[in-house]
């Protein structure tokens, strides 16, 4: 897992998946739009998605090379949030030795990190104090419970900062 809350896979030969990971398809609930900024060669691969009106880019941090995108995700958007670690996938490709995989968390380390960012999300909205967030977890879809200024607080704090791109390798 990357720190912005995509997920890669590497088969033994090589080949790779990148997408986004469950933390970020539960928050959402449902994303509104789709578009890949990379979509073949030696890349971080990048998007920009839509959750509830707000157009957020996200990069992968590592490059791996690009052989195809997901095209079906673009037509059942569904797929990113109800199956995010299968027909979900974004992007497919090679892996780059020692590039993709650097600094990403895997195993146990991977399960803590998710834990914990659960609970910073929870802890985050509650200090927002947004309408119909009641101090409990946050339930799937709760970004539609935040205003714009709040998504975009979470998503800057969970996901990167608008204007961030990764330096081409």
């Amino acid at each position: 897992y990357a720190s912005n809350h995509f997920w890669l896979d590497v088969d033994d030969a090589g080949r790779c998946h990148v997408g986004i990971d469950s933390f970020l398809a539960e928050l959402a609930g449902d994303i509104e739009g789709l578009e890949f900024a990379t979509a073949k060669g030696t890349h971080c691969p990048g998007l920009t998605v839509v959750i509830h009106g707000l157009e957020w880019p996200m990069f992968f941090p590592n490059a791996m090379m690009i052989e195809k995108v997901n095209h079906r995700v673009r037509t059942d958007l569904a797929r990113l949030t109800a199956d995010p670690y299968g027909l979900g996938w974004l992007f497919e490709g090679r892996e780059l030795k020692d590039i993709t995989q650097a600094g990403l968390l895997s195993g146990s380390d991977a399960a803590s990190w998710q834990r914990a960012e659960r609970d910073r999300l929870a802890s985050e909205i509650h200090e927002m104090q947004a309408p119909g967030c009641d101090g409990g977890v946050p339930v799937g879809g709760v970004a539609s419970l935040l205003s714009r200024p709040d998504l975009v607080c979470v998503c800057q704090q969970f996901f990167g900062t608008i204007g961030w791109l990764p330096e081409e390798q």
